[in-house]
C-alpha cells in the first residue's frame, strides 16, 4: 500500500493528488494505532542505523578516570577502577563494546545500567550490562532498589551498586524511551 501511494502512475506536470503525508492518511498508509516499541523500532533500518551511528561515535571517545591534584588534573592509571572502564569492565566485553551497549541502551530504551560488582572487602571488580527490559526500579518502603530480572534469577541491587545513566524524561527517577515519546495526531 505505501508502494502504491508513492508509486502512482500520474503524470508528474499535473498531479491530481500530490503525495503527502496527509494524502497518505487517507489512503490508510500509515495506521495511527500502530503500537511501537524500542524492540520492534530498531527492527527498521533507519532507527537502527541512527543508534548505531550516535552509540559507536560515543563510545570512541576516550574514558578515564581523572584525579585532581593541586591544580592540575591528571588521568588516575594506578585508580582500582581505571582499567575496568578504560580497558575491560568484565571478562566479556571491551570498553569499547560496553559504553557502545549503554549508548544503545540510552537512546532506544531510554535507560542504560550497568552493576557494581565488589569483592568480599568491598573494592570494585566488575562492571556487568543490566538490559533495560529486564531491569526496574522499585520503592520498597521508602526506600528504592533496582530489581533486574533475567536468565541468573532474580536479584535486588542496591542503588549504590548501580550506574543509571537516564535520558531525558519526565521524572527524575526514570529516563524516556525518546522511540516511543513522539506525539501521534
Amino acid at each position: 500500500m505505501l508502494l502504491d501511494a508513492l508509486f502512482r502512475s500520474e503524470p508528474l506536470e499535473n498531479p491530481a493528488t500530490p503525495i503527502t503525508s496527509e494524502s497518505a492518511e487517507t489512503d490508510n498508509v500509515f495506521a495511527r494505532d500502530v503500537f511501537v516499541s524500542p524492540q520492534t523500532a530498531m527492527k527498521l533500518a533507519a532507527v537502527y542505523a541512527c543508534i548505531y551511528v550516535i552509540s559507536s561515535n560515543i563510545a570512541q571517545m576516550p574514558l578515564h578516570v581523572m584525579r585532581k591534584t593541586n591544580n592540575k588534573v591528571e588521568a588516575a592509571r594506578d585508580h582500582p577502577v581505571f582499567y575496568l572502564v578504560h580497558d575491560e569492565p568484565n571478562m566479556w566485553q571491551t570498553s569499547y563494546k560496553w559504553r557502545e551497549l549503554k549508548q544503545r541502551h540510552i537512546l532506544g530504551w531510554g535507560n542504560g545500567y550497568t552493576w557494581v560488582k565488589r569483592s568480599r572487602r568491598g573494592e570494585v571488580s566488575g562492571l556487568e550490562c543490566c538490559m533495560p527490559w529486564e531491569t526496574t526500579l522499585l520503592n520498597t518502603g521508602g526506600r528504592y532498589t533496582y530489581g533486574v530480572y533475567n536468565e541468573e534469577g532474580e536479584f535486588a541491587v542496591n542503588p549504590d551498586d548501580m550506574v543509571h545513566i537516564r535520558a531525558l524524561g519526565n521524572n527524575q527517577k526514570m529516563g524516556l524511551a525518546q522511540l516511543c515519546s513522539m506525539p501521534r495526531r
